[in-house]
């Protein structure tokens, strides 16, 4: 495990941890989340606005390991 990967660990982690503090329960999350925008429960926004944050750091992690293993390729040819 690299250093980068510790640093990412870190990073999902981070991120996660409002989501957990979300999800725990009613009367936890701030006030602002119990309210609705056009309709849609705070919390809902929420949670799909760090689901889109997520998969668009699984696509940069992604990236990154690609082109870390083609430079690795390269130095052993």
């Amino acid at each position: 495990m690299t250093r980068s990967d510790i640093k990412r660990i870190i990073l999902v982690l981070g991120i996660l941890a409002p989501l957990i503090y979300i999800q725990i329960g009613p009367g936890v999350a701030p006030e602002w989340l119990n309210q609705r925008v056009a309709g849609i429960p705070g919390t809902v926004i929420a949670t799909t606005l760090w689901f889109i944050t997520m998969m668009g750091l699984a696509i940069q992690f992604a990236k990154k390991q690609v082109i870390e293993s083609q430079h690795g390729e390269e130095s052993e040819s």
